[in-house]
């Protein structure tokens, strides 16, 4: 397993999804080899040779070392009733300063690298964490700021008064800080990808890239995690789109089974393919921190297709869903 940090340069947008990594790769790949090169990696999927990419996360450097942050497993949420009962909570002003705080605790979905790992083996759950009052520790590496701009009218060439539009992009910066993301796989495949990587720290990472945002110093690192004992499930930490046996598993097996949806659409190409067609299909995917059943597989999901060949593309485009999956222990 390696780990790829991305230091920023310049302000960046913090939206490194695994889906966009995944197609911002295959584009390098393409560049710096051949499209042949390319065809090879994305048909290496259905022969084994599978590379998964986690989404990015943060991270914030202390003391000359890296703090990673990871998402909070989504897990069983706290039943109020049998917390009140259990704890022996029983006045009305105690249960109200516990529900505020559980409104808070709810927003807390990062979680660094020491309680991620305590998830991971079990030791923590929902309870536990809230009790524990880790949460409240949260340090985020990551500022976010509202720009304005103000557009061009492309026939006037003006922005006056009476043309002009206002509107706002959010972007983020982080001084001690930025972001990172996980590769494991096949690993005559990870080298080519991380041929790939190189060519974008010199170009940037997608949108802005020109005008000089996302931009990143690229490093990568050899990683791992430690060895969960009894692990019944399974935590992706990336965008995942399940086969179709999957989902029936996990339809029938539902204890072990907690995730957040999200519709995933997008323009394929961007500044590598210019087309009239650019949209892609939408597709709906589990997000980051969903925990699933293990079904005893090393790799689960696919790339799905979600456009045909056409006049404007000569070739599909795939959907990298693939799970980034991580063995955890469920009480």
């Amino acid at each position: 397993m390696k780990i790829v940090y991305l230091k920023p340069r310049a302000s960046f947008r913090d939206n490194l999804r695994s889906d966009t990594l995944w197609g911002l790769i295959c584009w390098g790949i393409k560049t710096v080899y051949s499209e042949k090169e390319l065809e090879k990696f994305i048909s290496g999927y259905s022969e084994g040779k599978v590379v998964k990419i986690s989404s990015s996360f943060r991270y914030i450097t202390k003391d000359d070392k890296k703090e990673l942050y990871f998402p909070r497993p989504i897990l069983k949420p706290l039943n109020l009733n049998e917390f009140f009962e259990k704890n022996d909570i029983t006045l009305k002003k105690e249960k109200a300063d516990y529900i505020t705080k559980i409104k808070k605790f709810k927003k807390a979905t990062i979680v660094n690298k020491e309680n991620f790992l305590k998830f991971l083996s079990g030791e923590f759950n929902e309870q536990t964490y809230f009790l524990s009052k880790e949460w409240e520790k949260r340090i985020d590496p990551i500022k976010r700021e509202d720009v304005l701009h103000n557009s061009i009218n492309r026939l006037t060439n003006t922005t006056s008064k009476d043309d002009a539009s206002l509107y706002t992009t959010s972007e983020s910066f982080a001084k001690d800080g930025g972001l990172f993301f996980l590769i494991d796989g096949d690993e005559e495949q990870i080298k080519i990808v991380e041929g790939a990587l190189r060519y974008f720290d010199h170009i940037g990472f997608g949108g802005d890239a020109s005008i000089g945002k996302n931009s990143f110093d690229v490093t990568t690192e050899d990683f791992s995690f430690p060895e969960v004992n009894d692990a019944n499930a399974f935590i992706t930490l990336s965008l995942y789109s399940p086969a179709s046996e999957e989902i029936n598993n996990f339809a029938e097996e539902k204890e072990n089974v907690w995730y957040d949806l999200e519709t995933r659409k997008g323009k394929f190409g961007g500044q590598y393919v210019k087309a009239k067609s650019f949209w892609k299909d939408s597709i709906i995917m589990f997000k980051e921190g969903s925990v699933f059943n293990s079904l005893n597989k090393e790799n689960y999901g696919e790339n799905k297709i979600v456009k045909q060949k056409s006049n404007d593309n000569d070739f599909n485009i795939y959907q990298y869903g693939y799970a980034f999956n991580l063995p955890i222990k469920l009480k």
